[in-house]
């Protein structure tokens, strides 16, 4: 009887010492966004009409500027929308002009 509880514990010891050291935590933090580095020209939205707001930045730092947020969770209000250069045409005056209506990427704001 002795050495079957002296073999338990010994089994029991080796278990507990072995398993929190093969399991492994998920310790890594998820980025918010991933900054892709495109120079995006951005247009305010207001009703069916959209406007160039002068500004052609990356998506972390029209955000930082505006105030405006990524992520499109109900409810939100306004938003800005990115497009890429190669989606952008340009007017007689020289004025970026959306060449599609679906935007590359888009700013919201959240009451």
């Amino acid at each position: 009887m002795k050495k079957s509880r002296l073999t338990w514990f010994l089994v029991a010891s080796a278990l507990m010492l072995t398993i929190p050291t093969t399991v492994k935590t998920n310790t890594k933090t998820k980025a918010k966004v991933t900054d892709d580095l495109t120079m995006y020209y951005w247009f305010w939205v207001d009703g069916s009409n959209v406007y160039y707001t002068w500004r052609q930045n990356r998506i972390l730092d029209e955000a930082d500027l505006t105030g405006l947020s990524v992520s499109n969770y109900n409810p939100w209000t306004r938003w800005e929308k990115g497009y890429m250069p190669s989606a952008v045409g340009f007017d007689e005056s020289g004025t970026p002009v959306p060449l599609t209506p679906i935007p590359d990427a888009s700013l919201y704001s959240h009451p």
